[in-house]
C-alpha cells in the first residue's frame, strides 16, 4: 500500500492544444525579442550596410557608398554620408537619410513610412547632347523579354511625414557642368534649384484609384532672375475620377496666389476616353498682389506685360461653356470686373467669348507702366478715363464689340463688328461723340457732337467695298462754330468717291472728290469744290 505507484493523470486533448499554442506564441515572442535585440547590434547595421551596398552595386552600373548606419528597421533607420556615383560623376549625395516605419502596418497590406527625411543633399542629373539622362544608364538593359502582364496592385502606400531640408538638385547638359550662371528664363540645359525645403505628406491606394498629397509648405531658390519660391502649400486629392486642389498658397518674392480648384468626370488613371472639355469644374483665385515679372519668368511672350496685379476670379461650367461668375482686377488706382461666359476654350479660333466690363476705371499712367515696351501715350488732360460699358462678343476673329467711355473733355462710343477670318476683312461700326475735345491729341481746340458709321470690305483703295458716313452738328473747331458738318465716301471696284458739307456761322462749302484707282499705274482723281463766306487770308 505505502509503494503503490500514482496514476498518471491523463490531460485532456484541449488542454495539451492549449498548451501547444501557448508554449509556441512564448517561442515566436522570444525568437523576435532576439532578433529586435539582434538588430539594435552595431554588428547587424555593419551586416546591412554591406549588404545594401553589394546589391546596389552588382545590379547597377554605379556605386553606393554609406558610411554609417543607426538605428534600426523596426523603429527609426538613419543612413549617414550616403553617395551613389555614376560614370565618375555624382548623381546622389545626402549627409541624413532618415526613415521611420511602422511593420504592423503590413498586416493590412499598408507600406507605412512614419517619416521619411532627406536632409543636407546634393542631386545631380547630367544629359548628353542626345538629351539622354545619366539616370536612363543606373540599370543595364536586360536580355530578359519585358514582362507586360497587367496585374492589379492591392498595397496601399502611406507617409505621414516626408520632409527635404536643404536639398540642391541640377539638370544640365555636360557643357553646363560647372554652370553657376542666371537666366530670365528657365534653361532646361542649366537648371538649378538651391536649398530647397519640403514638407509633405501623402497616401496612395493605385487599386482603388485614390491619391492625396499634402503639401505643408516647399520652398526654394532657382537660378532665374528675381525668382524666389518663398512657400507653396496646398491639398491636392484625387478619388475615382474626380480631382480637387485645395487652399494652394503660393508666394515668390514679388507675387502671392490663393487656388482653389476641382474637376469631375477625370478619369486619368483608367482605361477610358477622357472628354476634358465636358468635364464639370471649378476654379476661385485671388491674388493679393501678382506681379507678370513672374509671368513673363516662364511664359517669355508675355513680356511686354509689367508690374503687379490684383484680381479675384470665380468661375465654373465646363471647358466647353464656362461661367465666368466674378472677375475683379486692380492695377495700381485702374479697375473692373468681368462676368460673362466661354464656350469650346480648347477650339482654338472656334472658341466663343461673351463678356461684358462693369465699373471700368483707369487712370492712364496705369496702362503705360503697364504696356511700357509699346509707348502708349497719355493724355492727362482727359483725366480717369471711364468706362460706362464695355463688352466682347464672337470669336477671337469674328467678333462684336463695343464701349462708352467718359473723360473730363466729352464724351465718345463705338459700336464695332469684325471678321478677320478671311481674305479681306469686314468690318461694320458706329461711333459718336458728345462735346468732344480733342486738343490734348491734335493741340486743336474742338466741341464735337457727331454720329458716324462705316461698313465695308477689305482697305486696299484698288478692292475695297466701303461706306462711311459722318455728320455733325452743333460742334466747333478752334474758333469756328459748324452748324452741321457732313462727310460720306463711298468705294468699290476702284472707285472712291467722296463729299464733305459744312456749314458755319460765317461760312458753308462743299468739297467733291473722285478718285480712280483702277489703272495699274496711274491713279486719276477730280475734285469740286464749293466755298461761301470764306476768307484765304484766315
Amino acid at each position: 500500500m505505502w509503494f503503490r505507484k500514482k496514476e498518471k493523470i491523463k490531460r485532456p486533448l484541449f488542454r495539451r492544444i492549449i498548451n501547444y499554442f501557448i508554449y509556441s506564441g512564448v517561442g515566436v515572442i522570444v525568437l523576435m525579442l532576439a532578433v529586435f535585440g539582434f538588430t539594435q547590434t552595431s554588428s547587424f547595421r555593419n551586416w546591412l550596410n554591406e549588404t545594401i551596398t553589394e546589391q546596389v552595386n552588382s545590379s547597377t552600373s554605379g556605386t553606393l557608398s554609406i558610411e554609417r548606419i543607426d538605428g534600426t528597421i523596426f523603429t527609426s533607420l538613419i543612413m549617414n554620408n550616403t553617395l551613389y556615383e555614376l560614370e565618375s560623376d555624382t548623381l546622389f549625395f545626402a549627409e541624413k537619410i532618415e526613415v521611420k516605419t511602422s511593420p504592423l502596418k503590413i498586416l493590412f497590406k499598408i507600406v507605412y513610412f512614419r517619416k521619411v527625411e532627406i536632409e543636407n543633399a546634393n542631386i545631380a542629373f547630367l544629359k548628353d547632347e542626345n538629351g539622354e539622362l545619366n539616370i536612363s544608364r543606373i540599370v543595364p538593359p536586360s536580355d530578359e523579354p519585358e514582362d507586360t502582364t497587367e496585374s492589379a496592385f492591392s498595397w496601399k502606400i502611406q507617409v505621414a511625414d516626408l520632409q527635404l531640408n536643404n536639398v540642391d538638385f541640377k539638370l544640365q547638359s555636360y557643357k553646363y557642368k560647372n554652370s553657376s550662371g542666371f537666366y530670365d528664363h528657365p534653361n532646361m540645359d542649366d537648371f538649378r534649384l538651391k536649398d530647397l525645403n519640403l514638407e509633405l505628406s501623402a497616401f496612395a491606394d493605385i487599386g482603388g484609384s485614390e491619391y492625396e498629397l499634402y503639401l505643408r509648405y516647399c520652398n526654394v531658390k532657382t537660378n532665374l532672375n528675381g525668382f524666389t519660391l518663398y512657400k507653396l502649400a496646398g491639398n491636392f486629392v484625387y478619388f475615382d475620377d474626380k480631382a480637387g486642389a485645395t487652399d494652394i498658397n503660393l508666394i515668390t518674392a514679388r507675387s502671392n496666389i490663393s487656388l482653389s480648384a476641382a474637376i469631375s468626370d477625370f478619369p486619368v488613371f483608367r482605361n477610358e476616353e477622357l472628354e476634358l472639355s465636358k468635364a464639370p469644374l471649378r476654379i476661385d483665385l485671388a491674388a493679393t498682389d501678382f506681379h507678370f515679372d513672374d509671368l513673363s519668368t516662364f511664359i517669355s511672350g508675355t513680356n511686354l506685360l509689367n508690374g503687379p496685379v490684383t484680381t479675384h476670379l470665380s468661375a465654373s461650367g465646363t471647358l466647353d461653356d464656362l461661367k465666368i461668375e466674378k472677375l475683379k482686377a486692380e492695377i495700381g488706382e485702374t479697375n473692373f470686373e468681368l462676368e460673362g461666359s466661354i464656350q469650346r476654350i480648347l477650339a482654338g479660333a472656334d472658341m466663343y467669348i461673351n463678356t461684358r466690363f462693369s465699373n471700368f476705371s483707369v487712370n492712364q499712367d496705369d496702362i503705360t507702366s503697364l504696356l511700357p515696351s509699346i509707348g502708349i501715350p497719355t493724355y492727362k488732360d482727359y483725366g480717369r478715363l471711364k468706362f460706362d460699358s464695355l463688352f466682347f462678343r464672337g470669336k477671337p476673329l469674328a467678333f462684336n464689340a463695343g464701349f462708352g467711355l467718359t473723360t473730363e473733355k466729352g464724351f465718345v462710343s463705338s459700336l464695332l463688328a469684325m471678321d478677320l477670318r478671311g481674305e479681306d476683312i469686314f468690318y461694320d461700326g458706329k461711333i459718336s461723340t458728345k462735346n468732344l475735345n480733342l486738343f490734348p491729341v491734335i493741340g486743336m481746340q474742338t466741341k464735337l457732337n457727331s454720329l458716324g458709321s462705316f461698313k465695308g470690305i477689305g482697305f486696299s483703295p484698288s478692292t475695297l467695298t466701303t461706306n462711311f458716313k459722318f455728320s455733325a452738328t452743333s460742334s466747333s473747331i478752334g474758333k469756328d462754330f459748324f452748324d452741321i458738318v457732313k462727310i460720306e465716301t463711298t468705294g468699290e471696284n476702284g472707285i472712291i468717291n467722296s463729299s464733305i458739307n459744312f456749314n458755319s456761322s460765317e461760312s458753308s462749302g462743299a468739297l467733291v472728290t473722285n478718285f480712280n484707282f483702277t489703272m495699274e499705274e496711274t491713279t486719276s482723281y477730280e475734285f469740286d469744290i464749293q466755298l461761301t463766306g470764306f476768307d484765304v487770308r484766315d
